[in-house]
């Protein structure tokens, strides 16, 4: 559970993507505008869909087009799980972007994120 002091560090970042995305489609892409790290597992962090998979479904987070993480739907699942093998900072400017599967699962709809990150301060 974080502390109150760790939650004061974190910035949130918002997305949601309507509907059932095409094939290796940017879901959410953004310009970021102060440095953040995620930390290893991306634990704060969120991800629902509306519509679950039938099948296992993977979206890619990637900092200037190079994957850090993923966001895992189990098949059925509306929850997602984050995976980062280890903390990943970004400075003004990097991209973050997500990305879904090159081959979408086309029952799983309606993505919602919440990235959280680090600032630091």
């Amino acid at each position: 559970m974080p502390t109150t002091a760790t939650l004061e560090k974190m910035f949130n970042i918002g997305a949601m993507f309507p509907g059932v995305p095409g094939a290796s489609a940017i879901v959410f892409r953004l310009p970021v505008t102060r440095a953040l790290t995620f930390p290893a597992g991306m634990p704060f962090s969120r991800a629902v869909l509306l519509v679950a998979p039938t099948a296992s479904t993977v979206f890619s987070i990637q900092k200037n087009d190079v994957e850090f993480a993923t966001i895992t739907f189990a098949a059925g699942a509306m929850v997602g799980t984050f995976t980062s093998a280890s903390d990943t900072s970004l400075v003004a400017g990097d991209i973050l972007s997500i990305v879904a599967p090159g081959t979408p699962d086309g029952t799983a709809a309606d993505l919602g994120v919440t990235l959280a990150g680090d600032t630091g301060t």
